[in-house]
């Protein structure tokens, strides 16, 4: 598991990932990009299937997302709950054993396969 402070944009990424990157521009957009080169993994990221980040690297590389029926509240350090975000989460899977990961799961929510799934 790597934090803010290990640069996980410089590492080599090997096997399976799980991605919680930044929601910050830019680095939202680099950690999501090596990621899709990576090609082998599941990103929790916003709802926001409208913007350029889903046109330009997810639609096209991806192999499925699950789309969550109820918004994520996180938990602070300090362990009390977050406020609800402005906005809903979706997974985002690359490879088929993360696709069926995400169809098989108990997550409420609506699970689509993308054009990029092995046929």
């Amino acid at each position: 598991m790597w934090n803010k402070h290990d640069d996980g944009l410089s590492r080599d990424w090997g096997g399976r990932v799980w991605l919680n990157p930044p929601y910050s521009r830019p680095l939202i957009l680099q950690f999501v990009g090596k990621m899709a080169a990576h090609g082998n993994g599941i990103a929790l990221l916003f709802n926001r299937c409208d913007n350029a980040m889903f046109h330009d690297i997810i639609f096209p590389t991806a192999t499925a997302m699950k789309l969550l029926r109820k918004r994520i509240r996180f938990y602070r350090p300090d362990g009390t709950q977050g406020t609800s975000p402005g906005c809903g989460s979706v997974l985002i899977a690359w490879g088929e054993d993360n696709a069926i990961a995400l169809r098989e799961n108990e997550l409420e929510g609506k699970y689509i396969q993308l054009d990029n799934a092995i046929k």
